[in-house]
């Protein structure tokens, strides 16, 4: 039919998880792939994934041989490259071990052969850099099936064009076009959205009233971008709300102020958000100015490499521990 749009060649390309893919030193991969420091200097090449160089991304993921067959991407035996292809990013969330789309190539050259350069150091596709869209981790939601049938093994490279059902493949392709989607994940039990009068009430009131905002501002938060979001305050578990989507679990302490300054930890919290089995999925929300018309939300998370909690564009937490005493006279 003229006019009507066609399917593009699609290529998933799975790499390790990590937040920017711009070169940063605090933004290694986390996965199977490892960080730099364990694995020389290979590890570091998907880590510039999304950027750009020269108006263009160029991309790296460990393919079998530092080869991919062009010939399913509807090259021809010989070809250097194939343009016009779609490259559909996947990593694995480290915290619960599942796989998302984190961003993709639209339009992108793929190479038969692993190229090196010197502005990269090895390169398997590329395209322009208004072509290419990164998923910012938070909103990593669209999960993708792995080692099952029909979907990607333990090679990086997946052709799905080829491999995929047309009617999943149809959902990959709608979610790169702009449809929200939580992908394939088919959850159990969806966790229950907690009632307005659910909310513990403390004192005192102003202090309550403080608290019941930010929890608002968080839930209308998350709620926005199609989060489920659960109060687990009094299950004293270390934080306030379970946040979840695509399987995809944060755990959310929530700290609000009336105006600015500093916020406390209770000796729970804080363990729990320096436990090790919690903290990849810890999510420390700050909400400043929390009775006003606009309030402010800062959301940290812990960067595994350099062992800090960031928030925003470049707030870092100080956090200093405190230790009491009783006294006690007769």
């Amino acid at each position: 039919m003229a006019g009507a749009k066609s399917t593009p060649q699609t290529l998933f390309l799975h790499v390790g998880w990590a937040r920017e893919y711009k070169g940063a030193l605090d933004d290694l991969p986390v996965g199977k792939f490892g960080f730099i420091k364990e694995h020389g200097d290979e590890a570091a090449w998907e880590t510039h994934n999304f950027q750009v160089f020269k108006k263009r991304c160029f991309g790296y993921a460990p393919v079998r041989h530092g080869a991919i067959d062009l010939t399913r991407l509807g090259g021809e035996r010989g070809d250097t490259h194939v343009d016009g292809v779609l490259v559909v990013w996947t990593a694995t969330d480290p915290d619960q071990g599942r796989r998302y789309i984190i961003g993709w190539y639209r339009n992108a050259k793929v190479y038969a052969q692993m190229q090196r350069r010197n502005d990269r150091a090895a390169v398997i596709v590329e395209a322009a850099a208004e072509e290419c869209h990164l998923v910012p981790e938070d909103q990593r939601s669209f999960f993708v099936l792995a080692h099952t049938s029909g979907w990607p093994g333990t090679a990086s490279a997946f052709f799905a064009s080829e491999v995929l059902s047309p009617p999943n493949l149809a959902m990959v392709l709608a979610y790169v076009n702009g449809s929200s989607s939580q992908g394939f994940f088919e959850p159990d039990k969806p966790p229950a959205r907690p009632a307005d009068d659910e909310w513990p009430t403390q004192d005192p009131e102003l202090r309550a009233k403080v608290e019941k905002a930010a929890v608002d501002v968080v839930i209308a938060y998350y709620r926005k971008d199609g989060f489920t979001v659960q109060s687990v305050e009094r299950e004293n578990l270390g934080w306030d709300l379970h946040v979840t989507k695509s399987g995809r679990l944060f755990r959310v302490e929530v700290k609000g102020r009336a105006g600015l300054g500093d916020v406390e930890l209770t000796p729970n919290e804080y363990a729990a958000m320096r436990d090790k089995k919690f903290r990849l999925s810890y999510r420390l929300a700050i909400v400043r100015n929390a009775l006003s018309n606009s309030p402010a939300l800062t959301l940290f998370r812990y960067e595994p490499v350099s062992g800090t909690w960031k928030g925003g564009l470049d707030a870092i937490l100080t956090l200093t521990e405190k230790v009491g005493a009783v006294a006690t006279f007769l």
